[in-house]
């Protein structure tokens, strides 16, 4: 059991506490765990946010987005220490949700998230899925930049004690924006995509290690904010040295 609370002071907003309260449940003989959290937020708006001189980017009116949420899940060990799978639920609401420079009365977000774990002395794989349902509550429309279903595969491999390995995939589904180009902004679609990374590292001594990656590997096009470009395939080297 865990619980745990926080004081923020702002300036403008005044005095705000929220708390967290965890708690987990481990059957050793089956490797089953229940887990479950509780707890609220709070986000001040920022100066930024607040303060820009444009009217499309500061609006002094806004308002400390707050929140409170619930999650329940399992972990279950398949086969201990290879094979382990996870499930869990989760229920948000928010109170003046800050999105872009506006607040949004009332809005909520629930899903589930489940994963898959791989292990050996050499490989680790992960496989992390989330389905997310989300809307505002006064236009019962969807909240913007929040894909439905979204999935991630990493991997490492050690191919020896010197050379490691990880690659990661990134599918994101389709969601929603708004063109702030335009007023009133129109709501666009965001099309779904994948972006593959790929990292190694080799030691060539104690005191010495070469790092690299790719990242989009593929060349990916895609946008995660409409009008803001992605960036494309782009390879970095690099040296570490240590005493």
């Amino acid at each position: 059991l865990t619980l745990g609370g926080r004081l923020d002071e702002h300036k403008q907003f005044g005095t705000t506490g929220t708390y967290r309260f965890t708690a987990a449940y481990l059957l050793d003989k089956t490797g089953t765990r229940f887990r479950g959290v509780i707890g609220t937020g709070y986000k001040a708006p920022s100066v930024f946010q607040l303060y820009h001189p444009s009217p499309y980017i500061g609006n002094s009116n806004l308002l400390p987005e707050k929140s409170r949420g619930w999650e329940v899940g399992i972990e279950q060990e398949l086969k201990r220490d290879f094979l382990s799978a996870s499930l869990a639920y989760y229920d948000n609401y928010f109170e003046d949700l800050i999105v872009g420079i506006q607040n949004v009365d009332q809005a909520f977000s629930q899903g589930i998230e489940a994963a898959i774990d791989l292990k050996t002395a050499n490989f680790l794989t992960r496989l992390d899925y989330t389905y997310c349902n989300s809307q505002d509550k006064s236009t019962e429309d969807v909240l913007i930049r929040r894909p439905n279903h979204k999935l991630v595969l990493s991997t490492n491999y050690e191919f020896s004690s010197k050379l490691h390995m990880n690659l990661t995939a990134r599918h994101t589904g389709k969601r929603e924006d708004l063109d702030f180009s335009q007023f009133p902004s129109p709501r666009v679609t965001l099309r779904e995509y994948t972006v593959v990374n790929l990292a190694a590292s080799f030691n060539f001594s104690n005191n010495l290690e070469l790092t690299g990656r790719v990242d989009n590997l593929f060349h990916e096009s895609y946008q995660e904010v409409y009008s803001y470009g992605s960036v494309p395939m782009s390879a970095y080297a690099g040296i570490k040295l240590s005493n």
